[in-house]
């Protein structure tokens, strides 16, 4: 299970990230074509790795203004029937500000794709300054904290109080949680004991241009020497959906990892997931 990044390739070779050509884009009216060339590039990956017996899961980010274009629905709906790929397999990733700032069109829209088979996560939750009210609006199967309450945690009991809200309030509308920026085990050991369902970070992998088999077990210095297995391509992630399970290790016994399942979950510069 990855999440999509669009990178540009510089003249001399160097890679430049979205941050630094998205909003550019949004103002000359041009990220609906970015929208468009990642989601048709995105279904061409899924049905290549199906042609092999493979199921790759995407979670594709959608620009703040594709539910203000009139034609992105009715490509979306196009684009995957004509590539066959089980709608199933395909995540998009909203951002929070831009589903409140067009809540009605938000939820047709995901409701529309939501209805043949495509999930929808909400990304940087929390950063708003209406997510609880407009929480129960949206459609949505995932809640993915932002980072930003993520990065600082252990050492600031600010952010745990706003991320074990966040998690608590998501689990009682039965949506999975998803943690960001997670760096180190600290961070994802109090992510556990807290309840979070899935982390993300570059303690669990950093972007690539595969998708990763597996994660290095060796990333994870677990306080009883413990190391778990990681999961091999297509096992696991729970995904964060249904999928078959993933190896499991060992009982590490000052982790709060019971038995725990490591999954990739490549994106934003931010890594993998576990499951609980």
């Amino acid at each position: 299970h990855h999440e999509v990044l669009a990178r540009l390739v510089d003249t001399d070779g160097s890679i430049i990230p979205a941050a630094a050509f998205v909003p550019s884009a949004e103002r000359q009216g041009l990220v609906g074509e970015i929208d468009r060339v990642v989601l048709s590039a995105s279904l061409d990956r899924i049905a290549a790795a199906a042609a092999q017996g493979h199921r790759l899961r995407l979670t594709i980010n959608l620009s703040g203004l594709a539910f203000d274009d009139e034609t992105m629905l009715e490509y979306i709906c196009a684009r995957l029937a004509s590539s066959g790929v089980d709608p199933a397999l395909v995540i998009f990733e909203i951002t929070e500000t831009a589903a409140v700032e067009n809540l009605e069109k938000a939820t047709y829209f995901i409701e529309t794709l939501r209805a043949i088979g495509c999930r929808f996560a909400l990304d940087d939750f929390g950063s708003g300054f209406s997510s609880f009210a407009y929480l129960r609006s949206f459609p949505i199967d995932y809640i993915k904290i932002d980072g930003a309450f993520v990065k600082n945690l252990k050492e600031d009991l600010v952010n745990q109080l706003v991320v074990k809200s966040i998690n608590d309030i998501a689990h009682f509308l039965q949506l999975p949680t998803v943690a960001e920026c997670v760096e180190d085990v600290g961070t994802l050991i109090l992510l556990r004991e807290m309840g979070v369902d899935y982390a993300q970070g570059y303690l669990l992998g950093r972007p690539e241009s595969e998708p990763i088999d597996r994660i290095d077990p060796a990333r994870l210095s677990f306080t009883d020497g413990v190391m778990p297995q990681a999961c091999p391509a297509g096992q696991g992630l729970h995904s964060p959906h249904v999928g078959p399970q993933c190896q499991r290790a060992g009982p590490p016994r000052q982790t709060g990892f019971p038995s725990a399942r490591i999954c990739h979950y490549g994106g934003q510069g931010r890594g993998a997931t576990f499951c609980r």
